[in-house]
C-alpha cells in the first residue's frame, strides 16, 4: 500500500498506518518532487516536494521494490580502465531489460564494450544462472561479488552495468530509494489532465507518471497485481494502470472507489478517454482549439454505483429496499456466493418466499414480513422448512422454540436485523 501526503499531515498519516498495519509492516518512505520552482507566496517554508509512505500487509512476503527508472544517481561499474579484464557476475541480479534471453557476443554500450562469454538467461526481471563478462573494469572481482551480494548491481536494457550507490556514497544526499525525480510534478499533471479534457476539471491530480512508477515498482514480477485506489479523484491511477499494460502486455486490473459527484463525469469519463483515446485534432480552418492525438490503450472497465443503505440510522432494516434484494445481501453474509432465487422466473411459493436455498449442506431461511413481526415456532418450522439439509440457519423476528429442540435438529436462529452482518 502507498499513501501521498505532505508535510503537514505526513507524521499522523504514519501513526494511524503503523497502528493499522503494525510498524513492522512499514517498508519505507519516498519523497516526491512535485513542483519545479518553489512558490514565492510561501508565508514561511515554500516546499515542493511531497511524501509517499509505504507499507505492506506482511513485509516479510513483500519483496524488494524495483525502481526501474534511474539513472542520474547510480554509480557506472564498466568505466575504462586501461586494461581488459574478466568479471565473474553470481546469478540473481536485476536485469532492466524486456528480453528473457541475452545472448553471448561483444555489445557495445555507448563507449564501452562487453563481451558476454554466455548467454544469460532471465525470468521476472532477474538472472538465472552465473556468467562472465570480458571489458574495461574500474571495480575489481571482489567489488563486484560485494555489489551481487548486497543486490547493488543491475544490467541496464543495453547491457551494460550499473550499480546502486550504498549509504556511503549518498554524499548527505537523497538517492534513488527516497527521491523521485522527474516522475512527473503538478504542471504535468495539470497539462496531462488538459489534454484529455481540454478544460481543466481536476485541482491537484497526480501525475499518471509518478503513479504508474510507484505501481510499476511493486508489480515488477506480478503484472497480474489487482491495484485499489480508495480515493480514486481524477482516475489517476487507471490511468496509470491501462498505460502499463499497454507497455508490457500485463494484464493488472484496477479498483477505483471515489464517493464525491465527479465520479462519473471526471474519474469514470477519463477511464473512458484513455481506453479509447483523446484529443482533438485541428480543424482545417484553424478555429477549432486542438489538443495532440494519443491513441487508447485498449482493455476495459464496469462502472458500478452504490444503492440505498441497508439499515437505517437506527440499524433497523431499510423497508424501502425490495424484499429480493434484503434477501440476496443475506444470502451473501451467509455463503459468500452469488445468490439465485429458487424459482427464478416462477410465481414463489409461501415457503419459497421464505427459503433462500442450501449451500454446503446447510439450509437457509428468511421469515420476514416489513408490516409484522415474525416468529420461528413449530407452526412456521413445518409451514416453511420443506427443504432437507443437515443444518438449518433461519432468521426471525423473535424465536419460541427451546434451545434442547434446535440444537437436535440442528437449527441455528438468528435475530432480525440484529444477527444480519454489516459490512
Amino acid at each position: 500500500m502507498q499513501v501521498s501526503i505532505d508535510d503537514n499531515e505526513e507524521a499522523n498519516l504514519k501513526i494511524a498506518l503503523e497502528e493499522i498495519f503494525g510498524n513492522r509492516n512499514y517498508i519505507g518512505r519516498f519523497i516526491w518532487k512535485k513542483k519545479k520552482q518553489p512558490s514565492f507566496l510561501a508565508k514561511h517554508i515554500a516546499n515542493t516536494t511531497e511524501f509517499v509512505l509505504v507499507f505492506a500487509k506482511n513485509s516479510h512476503l513483500v519483496s524488494k521494490l524495483s525502481i526501474n527508472t534511474v539513472s542520474d544517481e547510480t554509480r557506472r561499474v564498466d568505466n575504462a580502465a586501461n586494461d581488459i579484464g574478466l568479471r565473474i557476475i553470481k546469478k540473481g541480479i536485476v536485469a532492466k531489460t524486456e528480453v528473457d534471453k541475452i545472448e553471448k557476443g561483444i555489445y557495445q554500450n555507448k563507449t564501452m564494450q562487453l563481451e558476454f562469454l554466455e548467454d544469460v538467461h532471465i525470468k521476472n526481471y532477474r538472472t538465472l544462472n552465473e556468467f562472465s563478462v570480458k571489458g574495461n573494469f574500474r571495480n575489481k572481482q571482489q567489488d563486484f561479488d560485494k555489489f551481487c551480494q548486497e543486490d547493488l548491481l543491475f544490467i541496464t536494457k543495453n547491457f551494460g552495468f550499473r550499480r546502486l550507490p550504498t549509504f556511503d556514497e549518498q554524499d548527505k544526499k537523497k538517492t534513488v530509494v527516497d527521491l523521485l525525480l522527474d516522475w512527473g510534478d503538478n504542471q504535468d499533471s495539470d497539462k496531462e489532465l488538459q489534454s484529455i479534457f481540454i478544460t481543466k476539471p481536476f485541482d491537484y491530480p497526480k501525475p499518471s507518471l509518478l503513479i504508474s512508477n510507484l505501481i510499476k515498482s511493486v508489480t515488477y514480477n506480478n503484472s497480474n497485481s489487482i491495484i485499489l485506489d480508495s480515493f480514486a479523484g481524477s482516475g489517476t491511477t487507471a490511468h496509470a494502470v491501462l498505460n502499463l499494460n499497454k507497455q508490457d502486455g500485463g494484464n493488472r486490473k484496477f479498483i477505483l472507489i471515489e464517493m464525491e459527484d465527479y465520479a462519473e463525469t471526471i474519474t469514470a469519463e477519463r477511464v473512458k478517454r484513455v481506453i479509447n483515446g483523446y484529443g482533438i485534432p485541428p480543424t482545417p480552418e484553424g478555429g477549432a482549439k486542438s489538443s495532440k492525438l494519443v491513441e487508447g490503450t485498449g482493455g476495459n472497465f464496469d462502472y458500478y454505483t452504490l444503492g440505498e443503505p441497508l439499515f437505517d440510522d437506527n440499524n433497523n432494516l431499510n423497508e424501502t429496499i425490495a424484499i429480493e434484494k434484503i434477501r440476496e445481501y443475506v444470502w451473501f453474509t451467509e455463503t459468500r456466493s452469488s445468490y439465485s432465487p429458487p424459482s427464478e422466473g416462477c410465481p414463489p411459493t409461501a415457503d419459497e418466499l421464505v427459503f433462500l436455498g442450501n449451500h454446503n449442506d446447510t439450509g437457509y431461511y428468511f421469515i420476514y414480513d416489513k408490516d409484522n413481526l415474525t416468529t420461528l415456532d413449530y407452526d412456521s418450522l413445518a409451514e416453511y422448512v420443506q427443504q432437507k439439509a443437515e443444518r438449518y440457519i433461519i432468521y426471525a423476528d423473535n424465536c419460541l422454540l427451546p434451545e434442547t429442540f434446535l440444537r437436535e435438529k440442528n437449527i441455528e436462529f438468528k435475530k432480525i436485523p440484529r444477527d444480519i452482518t454489516r459490512f
